[in-house]
């Protein structure tokens, strides 16, 4: 017919027992009468193993201040990137027409997690790295309940080197709280470059015959007809400093040499003062400005 509740009489200092028929019945007036005869019955028995009944009263159904208050959530605030195993949640009052009030909440003790996973990306590093070279992901992802942790490539799985240009390496990660992060990091690949003179050896004014290769990881010529190799600058180095200069030829594009399988420049220093040079230039999807020196004397 109800509920049975244990209470405090904080009037009397006593522990008693209330029941309360459910609103379902108190609605009909059949079983509110039954509830009232019961309790007559009972308030005029006088016996050790019989409840002894202090007071029966109606509830004439005030119903909630604020309907809403019916049913509510009560939330945590938790500073976003942080974890903690003893949140609270905020409070809340509730009141009837007659304004008698209770406060709900707040619970402590609550485990929130809003840290997500720390990724560390060890390999690649963000530098450049040769054509072929034979270096592995290597990444981690801490988290104390971490899910997933998945990159571009699978740890200990080959970088992708086998052509030259810019590249980028991403990590993602999941903890079982549902927080993600993301690390990239970029690195390039690019050509090695092998002289085919000799860099030391001052030259007379004339022309100086500039030879390379480019080359991989491994050492193995990779120079080929198909790959432009371009000249882009030419700087001077003297007692008073480091000077961009002129180039003394308007054909700026190395030419390959299929016998050597290498790339050929004539430099024409007639014009050009005694010093050390560093020749600039630029080899296909490459973005690397490479270099070669000689000098003049």
């Amino acid at each position: 017919m109800g509920e049975v509740y244990r209470a405090r009489d904080t009037r009397l200092d006593r522990t008693v027992a209330i029941r309360i028929l459910s609103e379902a019945l108190a609605a009909d007036p059949q079983f509110r009468e039954r509830f009232d005869r019961e309790a007559k019955a009972i308030s005029h028995l006088d016996h050790p193993h019989i409840c002894t009944l202090h007071d029966n009263a109606t509830d004439a159904g005030v119903g909630l201040a604020r309907p809403s208050d019916a049913q509510f959530t009560l939330t945590t605030t938790v500073a976003p990137g942080t974890e903690t195993a003893n949140a609270a949640t905020d409070s809340r009052q509730v009141c009837d027409a007659l304004d008698t009030c209770v406060t709900a909440g707040p619970i402590t003790g609550h485990h929130i997690d809003m840290k997500a996973p720390v990724i560390t990306i060890t390999s690649p590093a963000a530098r450049a790295y040769l054509v072929n070279d034979p270096a592995a992901a290597q990444y981690t992802c801490v988290d104390a309940e971490a899910a997933t942790c998945a990159g571009s490539a699978s740890n200990g799985a080959p970088l992708d080197t086998a052509a030259p240009g810019p590249r980028s390496f991403t990590v993602n990660a999941t903890d079982g709280a549902g927080n993600t992060s993301s690390a990239t990091t970029t690195y390039s690949v690019e050509y090695g470059v092998r002289a085919l003179f000799d860099q030391s050896q001052p030259y007379e004014r004339g022309t100086i015959p500039v030879k390379v290769q480019l080359v991989d990881s491994r050492g193995t010529n990779l120079s080929s007809p198909s790959i432009v190799v371009t000249v882009t600058g030419l700087t001077f180095t003297s007692a008073k400093g480091t000077f961009a200069m002129p180039m003394p030829s308007t054909d700026l594009v190395v030419r390959f040499d299929p016998k050597s399988a290498a790339y050929g420049y004539a430099i024409k220093s007639n014009s050009l003062p005694a010093g050390t040079y560093r020749l600039e230039f630029k080899a296909g999807t490459d973005t690397t400005t490479h270099t070669v020196t000689f000098s003049v004397r």
